[in-house]
């Protein structure tokens, strides 16, 4: 599943200008990285 970064942005309700960047990748190891262009990293806390 496709979602541009302004649309998570907004699910996240984050304020600010974010650009139509097509995400296409969830990252949680950022060892790990692949196809960075369309890539959002996020960490998890425990």
């Amino acid at each position: 599943m496709k979602y541009s970064l302004a649309h998570i942005a907004k699910m996240l309700s984050l304020k600010g200008n974010f650009p139509e960047v097509e995400i296409s990748d969830l990252l949680l190891d950022s060892r790990k990285l692949t196809n960075v262009s369309h890539s959002l990293f996020f960490a998890l806390k425990r």
